[in-house]
């Protein structure tokens, strides 16, 4: 039996609905209890997370002393992150997870223009930070597949 357009739009358009709201749904943080709360992260960044748990309309305020982590859909997931002993904590990417962590901050100080690494002699372009990176990716999933085996920069 075949389909005729408006049934495949129909179809096609609650496909794209679906998929519209699941995705909506993939957003959580997890609080200080280690309780995963599900919902839509509105916007985050170093300092707060705005959040609407799922069934409710009022966004919440969270700073990262109240939560643990947060995530929102297409966005590096974030975890409070204290960077010195007393300090408040704070909101940082995290980009690798897993024995060894990874994670993102970025401070500009007033009047950095930029420029390049100095005090590195002719290596500066060998070892950065992509191979710091893949390094402790490729740690963490060794250590996960529980195998033991050098790993060898080239």
């Amino acid at each position: 039996m075949m389909m005729n357009r408006m049934q495949i739009s129909c179809f096609t358009l609650m496909i794209f609905l679906f998929i519209g709201t699941a995705s909506g749904q993939t957003d959580y943080i997890i609080n200080n209890d280690n309780v995963k709360i599900m919902g839509e992260v509105k916007s985050l960044n170093f300092n707060k997370v705005k959040f609407i748990p799922a069934g409710e309309k009022k966004v919440q305020k969270f700073n990262a002393r109240q939560i643990k982590e947060a995530y929102k859909a297409g966005k590096p997931k974030v975890r409070s992150i204290e960077m010195a002993i007393g300090e408040r904590p704070l909101f940082l990417d995290v980009l690798e997870d897993g024995k060894i962590k990874l994670y993102e901050y970025f401070r500009s100080a007033p009047g950095y223009a930029g420029g390049g690494v100095g005090g590195f002699g002719g290596s500066a372009g060998k070892f950065n930070f992509d191979l710091v990176r893949s390094l402790i990716e490729e740690y963490n999933n060794l250590i996960i597949s529980g195998v033991n085996k050098k790993i060898e920069v080239k």
